[in-house]
């Protein structure tokens, strides 16, 4: 009897999927990480949730006084009415 040797060729496809999960696994391990670690820096105040992270706090303090961080919340604020007469 002889030995057979037999070459299987891998698919394109089944490779292409194999490493497609591999980066999607890697991106829901690292979003875990990024969420539990954050978790500590969430505050929660009357106007809403924001984060407060050490090491970007720099960013945002001049000369000493600590400013907000700029709105991220892309709704422009409402202007005051300068009709006095109605």
């Amino acid at each position: 009897m002889a030995n057979k040797k037999i070459y299987r060729v891998r698919s394109p496809v089944k490779t292409f999927f194999r490493v497609l999960f591999g980066v999607f696994l890697c991106l829901i391990l690292l979003f875990l990480f990024v969420f539990f670690y954050f978790q500590k820096y969430i505050v929660y105040t009357e106007t809403g949730i924001r984060l407060e992270i050490p090491f970007l706090a720099a960013l945002y303090e001049e000369d000493g006084v600590e400013t907000s961080p700029p709105a991220t919340s892309g709704t422009p604020e409402a202007a005051p009415s300068t009709l006095e007469g109605e």
